[in-house]
């Protein structure tokens, strides 16, 4: 695998995403401290909460675009993230199958 000036793209990925991923949980482990010492139906709770759960859907935005991102043959270690896409098989249409072409004579 090439390397930019000596850095490993794979361990550099692995690096920013256990990063942020740290960040992350700080945050979420904030708004429980924020919720035991203010209490839930507190004002400066709920402004504290929406501030905090804004920064941490940043902060898993910035996940999904790492992910995105990063080398194919890389993957996270975090289980949250579903790597596999799966497709329904299309449904049989309801009532007579005929093509959506000319049907008159």
């Amino acid at each position: 695998m090439a390397t930019v000036k000596g850095v490993n793209p794979v361990v550099y990925c692995d690096d920013v995403y256990q990063e942020l991923t740290f960040i992350k949980n700080q945050i979420a482990a904030l708004k429980d401290t924020a919720r035991q010492a203010l209490g839930t139906g507190s004002e400066m709770f709920k402004i504290q909460d929406r501030h905090l759960t804004e920064l941490v859907e940043y902060v898993d935005w910035k996940l999904q675009l790492l992910t995105k991102a990063c080398p194919f043959e890389w993957k996270a270690t975090d289980e949250d993230i579903d790597y596999d896409v799966s497709v329904q098989d299309a449904r049989p249409g309801i009532g007579p199958d005929f093509s959506g072409g000319y049907v008159g004579g």
